[in-house]
């Protein structure tokens, strides 16, 4: 009689072993692993919606207006660049600013608005025929926020 207490002891312990494995299993890996697949695919459709944007401005992008009035007879790019971010809202994002080689123009911004600084470039290469040669820009933390590091130069 003592012996199917026992057995019946060490079934219930082997059925609670395996459910606080499968539990430990689930929560320590499934559920993280699941949460970042879910993440990347969320990441992944807002990269694709960014791509397909950019593909549809692109043709903008492309076209170099030329028939801009050129810098101003006192200004230099360098200033130049520095009053017209400072005008178009950006003056909190500006990190650095300074000449670069061949007359171009360095420009580090941090948690810029996106927003701002497609319309600031638009602005410049439209008045005064200056363009972006490099640009690199990675997401900020916030929603619409970016980290920029780009070249300008006159067209």
């Amino acid at each position: 009689m003592v012996k199917p207490v026992a057995n019946r002891q060490q079934q219930v312990l082997l059925i609670g072993g395996i459910a606080v494995a499968v539990m430990l299993i689930w929560a320590f890996v499934w559920d993280p692993l699941n949460n970042a697949r879910n993440g990347l695919r969320q990441q992944l459709t807002e990269q694709q919606s960014t791509a397909i944007w950019l593909e549809q401005i692109r043709p903008l992008a492309m076209v170099r207006d030329t028939s801009g009035k050129g810098l101003p007879d006192n200004k230099s790019l360098l200033r130049l660049a520095d009053e017209t971010l400072r005008a178009a809202g950006m003056a909190a994002a500006i990190e650095r600013i300074e000449p670069g080689d061949e007359g171009q123009v360095r420009i580090w911004l941090r948690d810029a608005s996106f927003d701002q600084l497609a319309g600031w470039l638009v602005q410049i290469a439209n008045q005064y025929s200056v363009f972006a040669e490099q640009l690199n820009a990675s997401r900020a933390n916030d929603s619409g926020l970016v980290n920029v590091r780009l070249e300008i130069t006159t067209g």
